[in-house]
């Protein structure tokens, strides 16, 4: 795991050495501490004005450290979403100069709280940068966010060696949930929104788990040069979304699930 995080930042570094490194980043993937770890010393490459970056040792490193860097902010949720008035927040902050550094780092640890009204102010963020600002967004997945803040980030991977697999239990559940007829697809949908507290977490847990059996499926398909790759990229983007969706905003879960299930037919 070690050696996956430095070879990430070795290659993040050389592009700040080459002064390529694009102004907005996204870090997606299931390695959370990696992708937590790298974004930080990435900004205090980035902040640090020594010849070796990071130092440790100047101001901008300890304060960085300290979380005190007056360049450095990390955006993080209120109330579980980050909200148009933080992004709003974050507008005016960027249009002072840098207080120490040669720069502004805004990491967002939790992007994928970003509400839809907070991406797209942010997207006016990333389309006229003020100043010279880098962007670091942590998520699971690029597709939970707006396609044209997909299309203005450059997207780095941090994968676990040990990739999240389907019971043998959870792995029929969904393929005979695959193989149902339509009806029975929707009554499947409907037992998950039975007056029961404990129904919102078992369909996001079944959505997980539809979500690992489709990525199963796209990896065999590539691999095998299957003429289904398109089809099955695209439900699973789709699944990906409505789990977000479902999470994230105050959507009709069930309707929701149900619009899903018609693209499976």
């Amino acid at each position: 795991m070690q050696k996956a995080r430095i070879s990430q930042l070795h290659f993040l570094k050389a592009a700040v050495a080459g002064n390529c490194l694009p102004h907005a980043l996204l870090f997606s993937g299931n390695d959370e501490q990696k992708k937590q770890l790298t974004a930080f010393e990435l900004a205090k490459t980035l902040l640090c004005q020594s010849a070796e970056k990071p130092c440790t040792k100047c101001q901008n490193c300890l304060l960085a450290d300290k979380r005190q860097h007056p360049d450095l902010i990390f955006v993080r949720p209120d109330n579980n979403e980050i909200k148009i008035e933080q992004v709003r927040d974050l507008r005016n902050f960027l249009s002072f100069k840098p207080a120490l550094a040669g720069c502004q780092v805004i990491i967002i640890p939790q992007a994928r709280l970003l509400n839809v009204q907070a991406q797209n102010c942010f997207l006016k963020t990333l389309e006229e940068p003020q100043g010279t600002a880098y962007f670091i967004l942590i998520a699971d997945l690029a597709s939970q966010f707006l396609a044209t803040i997909q299309s203005r980030c450059a997207e780095i991977k941090f994968c676990c060696k040990n990739e999240i697999k389907l019971s043998a239990k959870d792995r029929e559940t969904t393929a005979d949930f695959f193989k149902a007829p339509l009806i029975e697809k929707f009554l499947t949908a409907g037992r998950f929104f039975a007056k029961d507290s404990q129904s919102n977490k078992d369909v996001f847990v079944f959505l997980k788990n539809l979500i690992i059996y489709l990525r199963e499926a796209l990896l065999r398909a590539l691999e095998q040069n299957g003429g289904a790759v398109s089809e099955l990229k695209e439900t699973t983007v789709r699944a990906e979304k409505t789990l977000y969706f479902m999470q994230n905003t105050n959507i009709n879960q069930r309707l929701a699930m149900e619009n899903l299930i018609l693209k499976f037919s």
